[in-house]
């Protein structure tokens, strides 16, 4: 019987039209994760908050960088991410300023993380909300998480 090779999986949720959902940003690493975060057909979207829950026994978080997707037409963002305990971050990411949301698809962060052991857990998003530029949350938006499996 062939051992299993070590390495990191991500099996995502499948996104619809109008969602935010994550993605595996480097296949094939054993020692990292990275975890994309994007939004597919968002219309008029001018911010995202949320918390991200993850297996703490299998992950650490590392860091957050920005992505593209909400500085559209160069305008300045803020991105702020707290642990707030082992498996879970708290997380918003904004437009500035007196402008309108973005419309479409694009990577609004990327999420680093140390892979301390192996294991299967969940990712998903909880206490949630997508806003429009006037500050109105954006309901309809639907969040899709994944499964995490770690081979070591």
């Amino acid at each position: 019987m062939t051992e299993p090779q070590p390495g990191v999986s991500f099996q995502p949720g499948t996104p619809s039209e109008n969602s935010v959902f994550l993605s595996h940003g480097n296949p094939g690493e054993s020692e990292t994760f990275r975890l994309v975060v994007q939004a597919r057909a968002v219309e008029d979207l001018y911010a995202v908050a949320f918390d991200l829950v993850f297996p703490g026994r299998v992950l650490e978080f590392e860091g957050a960088t920005e992505g593209s997707h909400l500085a559209a037409e160069g305008v300045e963002t803020t991105l702020q991410v707290a642990q707030s305990a082992p498996g879970r971050l708290v997380v918003g990411h904004s437009r500035l300023g007196r402008v309108g949301g973005v419309d479409g698809s694009g990577v609004l962060m990327e999420l680093s993380f140390r892979v301390t052991e192996g294991g299967t857990g969940e990712i998903g998003f909880e206490d949630r909300q997508a806003f429009g530029p006037d500050g109105e949350g954006k309901s309809t938006v639907s969040w899709v998480g994944g499964t995490i499996t770690v081979t070591r």
